[in-house]
């Protein structure tokens, strides 16, 4: 999907939908959005276009400075509606070469959360190579997004998706707002899963990214 022939253009899209997202940093219009990357992901069917917008968003702070934050939305691009979604409409726009798209937040998008959970199973990377997926080595079983894919509603920073395909059930947590550098929190879930601890919830796997972009150190 090439964003400058999407009328509206996605951008004008996200301004307007962002604000309104309680892990978004900024709760009103004084922004400035600037893409800095998009990590593609391949739906095996070709109906659904995948991918994860990554947008560093400027802003005043209290003190009288600025700040950037480099946030993660991931997308669904679809030709019809995704039936029980709504609340997850970005919002429609169209193409002069696929039509009418209607787009969403992707992670509502069973598609889209069977892709990333196969990114993780295989060890594969996205299609242009910067966010390779990984397992880490227990006795549990990472299921597909085939069955019942649920988003948890009371999360403030990230976005957090129950999958259970009838077999296996796990949580696929996004972070919204993006850091440099290794995660303690699933560096440290890795390491207990691998010491086989069973006190705390198995961390399964995961996917890191690279870029070039740098937000604001906090």
């Amino acid at each position: 999907m090439t964003y400058p022939t999407l009328h509206p253009p996605l951008d004008e899209l996200l301004r307007t939908w962002l604000p309104g997202q309680r892990w978004f940093p900024v709760k009103n219009a004084q922004f400035n959005l600037a893409p800095v990357g998009t990590v593609h992901l391949d739906d095996s069917s070709g109906e659904v276009g995948l991918e994860i917008y990554l947008a560093a968003v400027t802003y005043a702070t209290a003190d009288g400075g600025n700040r950037t934050d480099v946030v993660q939305v991931p997308l669904s691009f679809r030709g019809e509606p995704l039936p029980g979604a709504a609340n997850a409409l970005i919002g429609e726009a169209s193409h002069p070469e696929h039509g009418q798209r209607w787009i969403y937040d992707a992670v509502h998008d069973p598609v889209f959360v069977s892709a990333w959970l196969e990114l993780m199973r295989s060890g594969g990377s996205s299609l242009e190579g910067n966010a390779t997926g990984h397992l880490v080595p227990s006795n549990y079983r990472l299921p597909t997004g085939t069955g019942t894919v649920k988003v948890l509603s009371g999360e403030q920073s990230n976005s957090s998706v129950i999958v259970d395909d009838g077999g296996s059930a796990a949580i696929v947590k996004f972070f919204r707002v993006l850091s440099e550098g290794r995660n303690p929190e699933v560096e440290i879930g890795a390491a207990l899963t691998r010491a086989s601890t069973a006190e705390v919830p198995a961390t399964l796997g995961g996917s890191p990214g690279s870029g070039k972009h740098r937000a604001t150190p906090k």
